[in-house]
């Protein structure tokens, strides 16, 4: 097992430099279903689960309203 900067390790991950990448299910799920389409996979159960919340502009479009 190794820890990399987090800048790092989504680019590990499609190198094939790491077999998995162990973060927050949040992170995961958005880099799986948007900039990584189709290249990678989240498996198993989620553990150790916590909150996160994450913040945006009134008016951006990524809102839901």
């Amino acid at each position: 097992m190794q820890e990399l900067p987090r800048d790092q390790i989504y680019k590990a991950l499609l190198e094939k430099k790491v077999d998995a990448v162990v973060a927050p299910a949040a992170l995961l799920h958005y880099y799986a279903t948007h900039e990584a389409k189709e290249r990678v996979k989240l498996i198993g159960p989620e553990f150790d689960r916590g909150q996160i919340a994450s913040a945006m502009q009134l008016n951006s479009p990524r809102r839901k309203g």
